[in-house]
């Protein structure tokens, strides 16, 4: 069963992502402060709370990776009745990707964006979002992610990403 948002009450493995811990930021929290943008996020800053869907990921400094939870409401459905749109979640990966890339170079664009589904997500749904880079080669970072319930270990989407580092000057134009 995929746990749902009900008000606060989270499970816990959701709470535990929103208590602070040394070395743990909020994505809404470092966008000014460590580049010169009010967020680093292009889908809200850091944490939405709407018709569609409400988030919220965290930047784990040292081990270089983002986790977060998402919230699927009704309004995201896709054409398979009962569970959210494939665009959606592409849009999620690539902004959670986003957010694992910005705090470690001045600036990078997606190049790439690889999703697989392996179960389609249901709407009303309260799953777990992680992201970390992969490896750095040159201009060239490579990033994985996926979307999944840690209630019962389901792996709804894995996804790899490959970002190209961009130099200030590009970034501003």
């Amino acid at each position: 069963m995929v746990a749902t948002h009900e008000g606060e009450s989270f499970p816990q493995w959701a709470r535990d992502l929103t208590k602070d811990s040394p070395g743990v930021i909020d994505v809404d929290r470092f966008g000014g402060s460590i580049h010169d943008r009010k967020s680093l996020s292009f889908i809200g800053e850091g944490y939405i709370d709407d018709k569609r869907f409400s988030f919220r990921f965290r930047h784990f400094k040292e081990l270089k990776i983002v986790r977060g939870w998402v919230h699927f409401s009704d309004e995201v459905e896709g054409p398979l009745p009962g569970y959210v749109d494939g665009g959606c979640v592409s849009a999620i990966m690539d902004d959670l990707f986003g957010n694992v890339v910005w705090p470690e170079v001045e600036a990078a664009a997606t190049v790439n964006l690889n999703i697989d589904h392996h179960h389609q997500v249901p709407l009303g749904s309260l799953v777990q979002v992680e992201a970390t880079i992969d490896r750095m080669e040159g201009r060239k970072i490579f990033v994985k992610g996926e979307i999944s319930n840690p209630d019962d270990g389901t792996i709804f989407v894995e996804a790899r990403a490959l970002f190209l580092k961009i130099s200030q000057d590009a970034a501003k134009k």
